[in-house]
C-alpha cells in the first residue's frame, strides 16, 4: 500500500513538472539585433529558458539575449563571448541565467543582441509552476555560472599569455541591468569586469602571433628589469638612474667587499644598503616587500615615479601595530613579510624621509606627522609574491606600449 502511494504521489509530481513546461518555438538563425514579440497569450512564468547555439569568429563577437518582462526589466537569458566561449557555452538547452529561477513574470519581449556573430534559436522554454525558494537557488545557480565564466576565462589567459587574473568580483555580481547602466548597452568588457589582479589586457589587442602557446606554460622566463627592454638605453622606458652600493658577499674580512654599480633597473626600484652588519642586519623581510611595491607602483602607473618607501616604517611599525618581527632581538630575529603586506594593505607606507633608515628597532611613534605620500595595497598574493596596488584609477592596470 505505502508503495503504491508513493508511485502515485511520484507520478503527480511528473505530470506537474511535465504540463507546467511550455515550448515557444523560434528555429531560426539571428544575425543582426532584433526584436521578437512572442508573449501573444503566453501566461505568467516561474522560469524562461532557451536552446541555442552560437559561432563567434573573431574576439570581439558577442551574442546576447534579453528578455523584457511588462514592467520593462531586462533579465539577462544568455550570452556569449570569445573570452567564455566553450563547449558548455556555445550550445546550450534548456538553459538561464537570471532567467532560470524567476518571481511570476509576464514577458512583453525578447531582445537579441549580436556583435559579429550568429546564433541559431531552436526554442524557448517557460514554467508555469513556481519553485520553492527560488531566491536561493537562483544565487546558487548564478554562482555557480560565474565560477564557470572565470574558469573558462582563466583557461583563455592562461594559453593566450595574457598577465591578469579573472574571478569574482563585485562587478560581475550585478545584474544586467546594473551593468547597461554602467557600461552602456550592448557592452562588450572582454572580462574587466573579473579582473582581480595583474596586467589587464583585452584578448583581441593581442598579436595573432602570440595568441596560443606550444606547451601550455604562461612563460619560460620573465622579469620586470627587462619588460619593454626598459634597462636599456635605447627603450622609452629606460631608467638610467644609477645606483652605487657596498655590498658584502663573503666573511667580514673585507676580501670579499667591494663597490657595486649598476645602472638600469627598469621597472624595479634602485637597491637600498640593508647594511649587512648593522644594527638590524635581519630586515629583509621588510626590505623584500617594500621593493616589491615600489616596483608596482611604476608598473601601475605605467610611469618611473620611484617612490621611495620607507623600510624603517615597515619594520617599526609593522613590529608595534601587528607584532610582524624584529630585525635585531631574539626570539624574532627576523619577520614576516606576509605581516609587513598586511601592515600596508590596513595602514599604508610613507615615504623614506617621513621615517628615514635608522638601523635600529624605534618606536612607530618615531614617524613623522605629515608623510609626502602614502601608498597603500588593496590585496596580496602572497605565496606568489604578486601584489596589487590600491586602486586610485577607475581602470585596472593596463600593459603598456
Amino acid at each position: 500500500m505505502k508503495t503504491n502511494f508513493l508511485t502515485f504521489c511520484m507520478a503527480i509530481l511528473c505530470s506537474i513538472n511535465i504540463f507546467s513546461q511550455r515550448v515557444i518555438s523560434i528555429n531560426n538563425t539571428f544575425t543582426n539585433d532584433t526584436v521578437l514579440d512572442i508573449f501573444d497569450g503566453v501566461p505568467a512564468f516561474y522560469a524562461f529558458r532557451i536552446q541555442c547555439s552560437v559561432t563567434l569568429p573573431t574576439d570581439t563577437s558577442l551574442v546576447r539575449i534579453i528578455l523584457k518582462d511588462t514592467y520593462g526589466n531586462e533579465l539577462l537569458v544568455y550570452e556569449d563571448y570569445a573570452l567564455i566561449h566553450n563547449e558548455y557555452f556555445s550550445g546550450v538547452n534548456n538553459f538561464g541565467e537570471e532567467t532560470f529561477y524567476l518571481p511570476s513574470t509576464i514577458g512583453d519581449s525578447i531582445i537579441i543582441q549580436t556583435n559579429n556573430a550568429s546564433v541559431y534559436i531552436n526554442r524557448f522554454v517557460y514554467y508555469t509552476t513556481p519553485f520553492s525558494g527560488y531566491l536561493d537557488l537562483q544565487k546558487f545557480h548564478i554562482d555557480s555560472l560565474t565560477n564557470r565564466k572565470a574558469d573558462e576565462m582563466n583557461n583563455k589567459i592562461k594559453d593566450r599569455q595574457m598577465l591578469w587574473f579573472a574571478g569574482y568580483t563585485p562587478y560581475n555580481a550585478l545584474s544586467y541591468e546594473l551593468k547597461k547602466g554602467l557600461f552602456g548597452d550592448k557592452y562588450n568588457m572582454e572580462g574587466w569586469d573579473f579582473y582581480t589582479g595583474g596586467i589587464y589586457t583585452q584578448m583581441s589587442q593581442i598579436d595573432n602571433a602570440n595568441k596560443t602557446t606550444s606547451n601550455g606554460t604562461l612563460v619560460e622566463y620573465f622579469d620586470w628589469r627587462r619588460k619593454h627592454n626598459a634597462n636599456s638605453s635605447t627603450s622609452p622606458y629606460f631608467d638610467g638612474d644609477p645606483d652605487y652600493f657596498y655590498e658584502w658577499w663573503g666573511d667580514n674580512t673585507g676580501s670579499h667587499e667591494g663597490w657595486i654599480h649598476e645602472l638600469g633597473n627598469g621597472w624595479m626600484t634602485g637597491t637600498k644598503n640593508q647594511l649587512h652588519f648593522g644594527g638590524c642586519n635581519k630586515g629583509c623581510y621588510a626590505f623584500a616587500p617594500v621593493a616589491a611595491i615600489e616596483a608596482v607602483a611604476n608598473l601601475y602607473f605605467n610611469r618611473h615615479l620611484n617612490y621611495d618607501l620607507s623600510e624603517q616604517e615597515a619594520i617599526s611599525c609593522g613590529h608595534d601595530y601587528l607584532n610582524a618581527g624584529d630585525c635585531i632581538s631574539l626570539p624574532f630575529h627576523g619577520g614576516s613579510s606576509g605581516s609587513i603586506l598586511q601592515y600596508i594593505k590596513q595602514y599604508g607606507i610613507s615615504n623614506e624621509s617621513c621615517f628615514p633608515w635608522l638601523d635600529s628597532m624605534v618606536y612607530c611613534t618615531d614617524k613623522c606627522d605629515s608623510p609626502l605620500y602614502i601608498l597603500k595595497i588593496n590585496s596580496y598574493l602572497f605565496s606568489f609574491t604578486t601584489l596589487l596596488m590600491e586602486k586610485r584609477l577607475p581602470l585596472p592596470l593596463r600593459s603598456g606600449a
